[in-house]
Protein backbone atom coordinates (compact mmCIF):
# COMPACT_ATOMS: atom_id res chain seq x y z
CA UNK A 1 0.00 0.00 0.00
CA UNK A 2 1.11 3.52 -0.78
CA UNK A 3 1.83 5.75 2.20
CA UNK A 4 0.82 9.34 2.70
CA UNK A 5 2.09 12.02 5.03
CA UNK A 6 0.26 14.39 7.34
CA UNK A 7 2.32 17.54 7.90
CA UNK A 8 2.26 20.92 9.60
CA UNK A 9 3.52 24.30 8.42
CA UNK A 10 5.13 26.38 11.15
CA UNK A 11 5.25 30.18 11.12
CA UNK A 12 8.77 31.65 11.31
CA UNK A 13 7.44 34.68 13.25
CA UNK A 14 5.51 32.96 16.04
CA UNK A 15 6.95 29.44 15.74
CA UNK A 16 3.38 28.08 15.92
CA UNK A 17 1.58 25.64 13.66
CA UNK A 18 -0.51 27.58 11.11
CA UNK A 19 -1.54 24.87 8.62
CA UNK A 20 -2.10 21.11 8.57
CA UNK A 21 -2.16 19.18 5.30
CA UNK A 22 -1.46 15.87 3.62
CA UNK A 23 0.70 14.73 0.71
CA UNK A 24 1.87 11.63 -1.08
CA UNK A 25 5.03 13.45 -2.20
CA UNK A 26 8.08 14.37 -0.14
CA UNK A 27 7.63 17.18 2.36
CA UNK A 28 10.04 19.43 0.46
CA UNK A 29 8.13 18.94 -2.79
CA UNK A 30 4.86 19.74 -1.05
CA UNK A 31 6.28 22.90 0.52
CA UNK A 32 7.59 24.00 -2.89
CA UNK A 33 4.11 23.47 -4.35
CA UNK A 34 2.59 25.63 -1.61
CA UNK A 35 5.06 28.40 -2.42
CA UNK A 36 4.37 28.08 -6.15
CA UNK A 37 0.61 28.44 -5.62
CA UNK A 38 0.74 31.67 -3.57
CA UNK A 39 -0.58 33.91 -6.34
CA UNK A 40 -2.84 31.31 -7.96
CA UNK A 41 -5.53 31.09 -5.28
CA UNK A 42 -7.07 33.38 -2.67
CA UNK A 43 -7.10 31.67 0.70
CA UNK A 44 -6.24 32.36 4.32
CA UNK A 45 -3.10 30.28 3.89
CA UNK A 46 -1.96 32.24 0.84
CA UNK A 47 -2.71 35.55 2.60
CA UNK A 48 -0.45 34.37 5.40
CA UNK A 49 2.22 33.40 2.84
CA UNK A 50 1.95 36.83 1.16
CA UNK A 51 2.46 38.53 4.52
CA UNK A 52 5.59 36.44 5.09
CA UNK A 53 6.81 37.24 1.56
CA UNK A 54 6.53 40.99 2.28
CA UNK A 55 8.65 40.43 5.39
CA UNK A 56 11.13 38.33 3.35
CA UNK A 57 10.39 35.32 5.59
CA UNK A 58 8.67 33.07 3.07
CA UNK A 59 11.62 30.71 2.77
CA UNK A 60 11.79 30.41 6.57
CA UNK A 61 8.51 28.45 6.81
CA UNK A 62 9.14 25.05 8.37
CA UNK A 63 7.37 21.89 7.30
CA UNK A 64 7.28 18.97 9.74
CA UNK A 65 5.91 15.46 9.57
CA UNK A 66 3.08 14.73 12.00
CA UNK A 67 2.12 11.25 10.90
CA UNK A 68 2.62 8.68 8.15
CA UNK A 69 -0.42 6.60 7.20
CA UNK A 70 -2.12 4.65 4.42
CA UNK A 71 -3.50 6.82 1.61
CA UNK A 72 -7.05 5.53 2.23
CA UNK A 73 -7.19 7.27 5.63
CA UNK A 74 -5.31 10.48 4.78
CA UNK A 75 -8.46 12.60 4.90
CA UNK A 76 -9.60 11.13 8.18
CA UNK A 77 -6.19 11.70 9.79
CA UNK A 78 -5.88 15.23 8.40
CA UNK A 79 -9.30 16.09 9.86
CA UNK A 80 -8.23 14.59 13.20
CA UNK A 81 -5.09 16.75 13.38
CA UNK A 82 -6.85 19.94 12.27
CA UNK A 83 -9.42 19.40 15.00
CA UNK A 84 -6.69 18.58 17.52
CA UNK A 85 -4.75 21.79 16.82
CA UNK A 86 -7.88 23.98 16.76
CA UNK A 87 -8.96 22.54 20.12
CA UNK A 88 -5.55 23.53 21.50
CA UNK A 89 -6.12 27.10 20.32
CA UNK A 90 -3.86 27.21 17.27
CA UNK A 91 -4.85 29.83 14.66
CA UNK A 92 -4.82 27.53 11.64
CA UNK A 93 -5.21 28.93 8.14
CA UNK A 94 -6.98 25.78 6.92
CA UNK A 95 -10.25 26.75 5.21
CA UNK A 96 -11.93 23.38 5.79
CA UNK A 97 -12.14 20.87 8.62
CA UNK A 98 -9.98 18.51 6.54
CA UNK A 99 -10.73 15.16 5.09
CA UNK A 100 -11.15 16.41 1.55
CA UNK A 101 -8.50 14.36 -0.20
CA UNK A 102 -9.09 16.04 -3.54
CA UNK A 103 -8.19 14.14 -6.66
CA UNK A 104 -6.24 11.34 -5.00
CA UNK A 105 -6.92 8.43 -7.34
CA UNK A 106 -9.52 10.36 -9.36
CA UNK A 107 -9.56 11.95 -12.81
CA UNK A 108 -10.37 15.64 -13.32
CA UNK A 109 -13.41 16.51 -15.42
CA UNK A 110 -12.92 18.51 -18.64
CA UNK A 111 -14.38 21.56 -16.89
CA UNK A 112 -11.95 21.23 -13.99
CA UNK A 113 -9.02 20.83 -16.39
CA UNK A 114 -10.06 24.06 -18.17
CA UNK A 115 -10.18 25.92 -14.83
CA UNK A 116 -6.74 24.59 -13.88
CA UNK A 117 -5.40 25.67 -17.27
CA UNK A 118 -6.85 29.19 -16.91
CA UNK A 119 -5.38 29.58 -13.43
CA UNK A 120 -2.00 28.53 -14.77
CA UNK A 121 -2.20 31.08 -17.61
CA UNK A 122 -2.88 33.90 -15.12
CA UNK A 123 0.39 33.05 -13.39
CA UNK A 124 2.44 33.45 -16.57
CA UNK A 125 4.75 36.43 -16.48
CA UNK A 126 5.29 36.25 -12.71
CA UNK A 127 8.86 35.43 -11.85
CA UNK A 128 10.29 35.27 -8.37
CA UNK A 129 13.47 37.25 -7.76
CA UNK A 130 16.79 35.47 -8.09
CA UNK A 131 17.29 35.77 -4.33
CA UNK A 132 13.89 34.17 -3.62
CA UNK A 133 14.58 31.34 -6.09
CA UNK A 134 17.96 30.70 -4.43
CA UNK A 135 16.36 30.61 -0.96
CA UNK A 136 13.69 28.18 -2.15
CA UNK A 137 16.36 26.03 -3.78
CA UNK A 138 18.43 25.95 -0.57
CA UNK A 139 15.40 25.07 1.54
CA UNK A 140 14.52 22.18 -0.77
CA UNK A 141 18.06 20.85 -0.68
CA UNK A 142 17.97 20.88 3.10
Amino acid sequence: MKKGLIYELICPLSNEVRYVGWTTQTLNKRLYRHLYEIDLYNSKKNSWFKKLRKLDLLTEIKIQLIEECETQILGEREAYWINEYKNKGYRLTNMTIGGDVGSLGCKHTEEALKKISEASKRRKGYKASKETREKISKSLIG
